[in-house]
């Protein structure tokens, strides 16, 4: 499975941003998505210079963790496969 038909199957939004003035440097996240490393949430992205790269970094950074959504509201939470590409 990949990150696009990983995001469609839990109902979130991926999100790429271009930041200007930083050569061309560009981000990737889910929308208010954290990764749970023992008891702590740590807000992950992946980096880099094209949204492709950016893209491939973050599923790297997330592959086979616990994403959680909305840990202090409505919380949801998904196993990331160890397969994602």
């Amino acid at each position: 499975m990949n990150i696009f038909e990983f995001a469609d199957v839990i109902g979130k939004d991926l999100i790429l941003r271009r930041y200007e003035n930083q050569s061309g440097r560009w981000t990737c996240q889910f929308e208010r998505g954290e990764i749970k490393d023992g008891i702590f949430l740590v807000g992950e992205y992946g980096n880099g210079q094209t949204p492709d790269e950016a893209i491939q970094d973050y599923v790297e950074k997330i592959r086979g963790t616990r994403i959680v959504f909305s840990g202090y509201g409505e919380r949801h939470e998904y196993n990331v496969s160890n397969t994602l590409e």
